[in-house]
């Protein structure tokens, strides 16, 4: 009867089945089987799992056998993150030299860390599969990195130096991914800016593609907030402009995010609310030849988001962040198939009552001036006796790892969570107690995520390096 009926009716179901439902589906006959190996049913299936794609490259730009692979990996990660607690499938030792202080995943092939030693910092490139390290840059000190892929085969990395006077230094590195005959690469820097700190701080660093944006703190007075400017850098033609925000006089803890057409502020003010802005970047500012003579050249989208407007209830009473909250993005760089902004909400430790916020916000919401809809922030439940040290959150939202200390035990444990259209949060420890492991929880001092190939990088202060795969 079911094979009886018209085709169009065949590849309707399957394109609305879950991708699970439809690879059973496909052992069942080969009448299924051919219709589940149809481009366009892969293409109007909704998966919602993070997938390991090409860079910048949507399943729609993909074949069916091309996607079939990324899904099936996609449902073994989820199947396996979703243990109570999951068992990683690999764990891999990576002899570091100093203490890894940040950790930034590229892609699923890539890890860059910065770590110090021996009087100076060091900036290296590893990859992933074989534990190698195939570059690393030595500078006297450094405080902060933001890296990015091009390409499958290039990458740029920015990073805020210091060199032990009263001068700071913002390098950019091209690297181009491809080994040499030597086993290394061939990188250049392709920009330097020094500058001494008495004109203000470098405070955070981003990269998209072959644009880079900074943000600089000036500071009056040691009790007046600071004043803050983002300094962009095409690392192409060396074009750079320098723009100032119009924020609230109440925004503290300003951070930036880089997409492929605006960049995002995200701050908070009043101490309460998480505050939001996003400005439009000109398409000449990828492969710009001068300087922007106007600041008014970028347009601003403002929003907001306070908490009592979000609508989202766990009792009887509005979500309110309390006061002296904490919130944190993705390390991941974005990509031009970016569709949301990420951010994760933990309250101060002594006011946290067992409860984290995940407030993930359309692109499009942010751009048009939508309403922000309940949905956007989902509460989980966190021990009420416990503080994050430590936290990662995956590129598009769907997980989280963070490093929890309890007050009354003084133990340590890496947690997980997983966050779904379709269902609450689930918070569980990410290792087994019983699981023995050649590092303690309370050892680790950086992390890095991918959530994509459910990958967990764990750096530990005698050094050591750990890739635990899930």
């Amino acid at each position: 009867m079911f094979l009886s009926l018209p085709e169009d009716i065949h590849l309707t179901i399957c394109a609305y089945l879950p991708p699970d439902a439809l690879l059973a589906l496909k052992q069942t006959c080969r009448v299924l089987h051919a219709f589940g190996c149809m481009d366009y049913v892969w293409h109007q299936m909704r998966v919602d799992l993070p997938l390991d794609l090409p860079l910048n490259q949507k399943t729609n730009n993909l074949r069916a056998d091309q996607i079939q692979p990324l899904v099936i990996k996609a449902l073994r990660v989820e199947r396996n993150w979703q243990g109570h607690p999951g068992r990683p499938r690999h764990l891999k030792r990576i002899q570091h030299d100093g203490v890894v202080n940040q950790m930034q995943t590229l892609g699923s092939k890539w890890l860059v860390t910065l770590s110090r030693s021996r009087g100076c910092a060091r900036l290296s490139v590893w990859s992933v599969d074989d534990a190698i390290c195939y570059r690393t840059f030595k500078m006297q000190d450094a405080s902060k990195f933001s890296a990015a892929l091009h390409s499958e085969s290039s990458a740029t990395i920015a990073v805020i130096e210091f060199d032990g006077s009263d001068r700071e230094k913002l390098s950019i590195y091209s690297l181009s991914l491809l080994l040499t005959e030597s086993g290394t690469f061939n990188p250049s820097i392709c920009h330097s800016i020094s500058r001494p700190r008495v004109y203000g701080t470098f405070f955070d660093v981003q990269v998209f593609e072959n644009l880079v944006a900074t943000t600089i703190a000036r500071f009056s007075d040691a009790i007046s907030p600071p004043t803050f400017e983002i300094l962009f850098i095409n690392t192409t033609t060396h074009a750079q402009w320098l723009f100032s925000p119009q924020l609230p006089q109440e925004f503290e803890r300003l951070r930036c995010k880089l997409f492929a057409d605006k960049i995002v502020l995200i701050g908070v003010e009043r101490n309460c609310t998480v505050a939001v802005q996003a400005y439009s970047l000109l398409p000449m500012m990828f492969c710009a030849s001068e300087k922007l003579s106007d600041c008014n050249a970028i347009t601003p989208i403002p929003l907001t988001l306070e908490t009592e407007d979000i609508g989202a209830r766990t009792t009887e009473e509005a979500i309110r962040f309390p006061s002296g909250f904490d919130f944190h993005l993705s390390a991941n760089f974005t990509t031009k198939t970016s569709t949301n902004l990420p951010i994760i909400v933990f309250p101060a430790p002594l006011q946290a009552k067992g409860s984290g916020y995940m407030l993930d916000l359309p692109l499009g919401c942010i751009a048009a001036h939508t309403e922000v809809d309940r949905r956007l922030v989902q509460p989980f439940r966190t021990h009420p006796k416990a503080s994050v040290d430590i936290i990662c959150v995956g590129a598009t939202g769907h997980r989280a790892v963070w490093l929890q200390r309890r007050w009354d035990t003084d133990e340590f444990e890496l947690m997980k969570v997983s966050f779904s259209d379709s269902r609450a949060p689930k918070v569980a420890a990410l290792l087994p107690r019983h699981l023995a492991l050649p590092f303690e929880a309370h050892t680790c001092v950086s992390l890095a995520f991918d959530e994509a190939t459910g990958r967990v990088c764990v750096g530990l202060h005698t050094g050591d390096l750990y890739i635990l795969d899930f």
